[in-house]
């Protein structure tokens, strides 16, 4: 999130004006490619919501670079979101990578069957209640692997061995790698599918 606060830019995460890691490596990006978000007369008076994605701070999805994928715009007055027509228009005279825009079903299943499948994106930001909500929407292969990099226990690779019929460690490995999951995260599983 890119907000202008006492008159100073702030970049944060949801939740917090702490000025970490990934806030800097944020303002970094905009240093290089938008420097336009460094101006604290640009959009004084809304957020800039933006997706920060990374080769460095990767999670499951391989990027090749840094970049602030533009999402949306809330006004501080009345926490109302811009729509996408007016996102399209910041975008194009800001020079910022916009989400790709699609059409998808309005049927929640769906929906849900169609992001479920998707395999090179992490998902969806739909937009619900006449476009004032937005709403986190995961593909299943990115839930599965995030899940095994951030809730691995014994119990969980206990089932997924079971479901997938893996018998070594070996085996699981050759799973993940399937599915394109990185060989740090092949070593972090390794002992506890051992056991």
């Amino acid at each position: 999130i890119r907000s202008v606060i006492d008159g100073q830019v702030v970049f944060r995460t949801r939740g917090t004006l702490q000025d970490t890691e990934h806030t800097r490596a944020m303002r970094e990006v905009a240093t290089h490619k938008y420097p336009i978000l460094l101006d604290p007369t640009f959009e004084p008076e809304r957020s800039l919501l933006f997706e920060f994605v990374s080769p460095l701070f990767r999670i499951i999805i391989r990027y090749q670079e840094a970049d602030l994928i533009f999402i949306g715009i809330v006004s501080h007055h009345d926490l109302s979101l811009a729509d996408v027509p007016e996102l399209k228009q910041v975008a194009e005279e800001s020079g910022f990578h916009l989400v790709q825009i699609m059409e998808l079903p309005t049927d929640f299943s769906r929906l849900e069957e169609t992001v479920e499948h998707f395999a090179s994106e992490e998902g969806v930001v739909a937009r619900t209640d006449n476009g004032q909500t937005l709403v986190k929407m995961k593909s299943a292969r990115y839930l599965a692997f995030h899940r095994l990099r951030f809730a691995l226990s014994a119990k969980r690779l206990q089932e997924i061995c079971k479901e997938r019929n893996v018998h070594s460690p070996d085996d699981f490995a050759e799973y993940l790698k399937e599915h394109d999951a990185d060989w740090e995260l092949v070593e972090d599983v390794r002992p506890l599918v051992d056991t």
